[in-house]
C-alpha cells in the first residue's frame, strides 16, 4: 500500500520547522488510516528528504499513539537497521524508545532480543565515527 499522492504532496511541502512537523502530526490525526502506508514509506531504503519529513511527523504522532505501532512492529524492527540517515534514525529510534518504555508488555522475546541487538549495533557504529 503506497501513500496517496495528496498525502505525499502535503508532506513534501513541509520543512523541519516545529510548526510544520506539528502540521504533519495533525494531518495524521485527521487521517489515521494513512499511518501504515506513510510509516512503511518512511522506512524504505531510499531515505529521500520527504521520508525524513514524514518520519519527523510520525514521531510526534506515534509518541501520543504508541499502541498503533504494535501491528507494524515486526516490519518496523526489520527496517530500522537499514536506516543510515541520522535525521531519520533519531525520530525512528525515539519512537522505539517510548514504545519499549510504555508498551513493553506487548513485546515477544524475539522482539526484545531484536531491539537489544539493534541498540548494540548502533552503539558500535557510533564508536567507529571520527571524533
Amino acid at each position: 500500500m503506497k501513500p496517496s499522492l495528496d498525502s505525499l504532496e502535503f508532506f513534501n511541502s513541509l520543512s523541519a520547522r516545529k510548526k510544520d512537523r506539528l502540521a504533519g502530526k495533525y494531518y495524521l490525526e485527521k487521517h489515521p488510516e494513512l499511518l501504515p502506508p506513510l510509516l512503511f514509506y518512511s522506512i524504505e531504503i531510499k531515505q529521500a528528504r520527504i521520508q525524513v519529513v514524514i518520519s519527523w511527523c510520525i514521531e510526534l504522532y506515534l509518541i501520543e499513539h504508541l499502541y498503533e505501532l504494535t501491528a507494524y512492529l515486526n516490519r518496523y524492527l526489520e527496517a530500522l537497521p537499514k536506516i543510515r540517515n541520522e535525521s531519520m534514525r533519531r525520530p525512528l529510534s525515539k519512537i522505539l524508545y517510548y514504545y519499549v518504555k510504555k508498551e513493553h508488555h506487548h513485546l515477544s522475546e524475539h522482539q526484545k532480543q531484536h531491539i537489544i541487538t539493534l541498540a548494540f549495533d548502533w552503539f558500535e557504529m557510533l564508536s567507529k565515527w571520527p571524533h
